[in-house]
């Protein structure tokens, strides 16, 4: 009889282990899962902050920009409009700059040169 209850001991034991590996096993699988999720949401960070310097790297700093003199050109033929138009030339394309003064400027910049005058002998007079 003591040895069947050695034998039951034993095998008691043997089933325990088993069932404490097989409880480790799940253990381990659950921790393999789980680290197989951080792992693949580290790639995705990793990815997105490579797409993110990619980004900022293709899409240079407005400070590191230094835009040439664009080159005047004086393209008409016309000798009374050459002197009243100007033409930049840029990257994107030409830029035609008229320089021309109308009658309603001249009168405008007139009345104001006239009521600072007024302005200034009131001022004087006042004294």
């Amino acid at each position: 009889m003591p040895e069947n209850e050695n034998l039951q001991d034993e095998e008691m034991e043997q089933e325990e282990q088993e069932l404490d590996d097989r409880e480790g096993e799940e253990e381990t699988e659950d921790q393999l899962d789980e680290d197989q999720e951080e792992v693949e949401s580290e790639e995705q960070l990793n990815e997105e902050q490579e797409e993110i310097e990619d980004l900022e790297e293709e899409q240079p700093d407005e400070e590191d920009k230094e835009e040439p003199e664009p080159d005047v050109q004086m393209e008409v033929d016309d000798p009374q409009t050459e002197d009243t138009i100007s033409v930049i030339e840029t990257d994107s394309g030409f830029i035609h700059i008229i320089h021309e003064i109308s009658l309603g400027d001249i009168l405008l910049i007139t009345i104001l040169v006239m009521l600072l005058s007024f302005l200034v002998i009131k001022a004087i007079v006042r004294r």
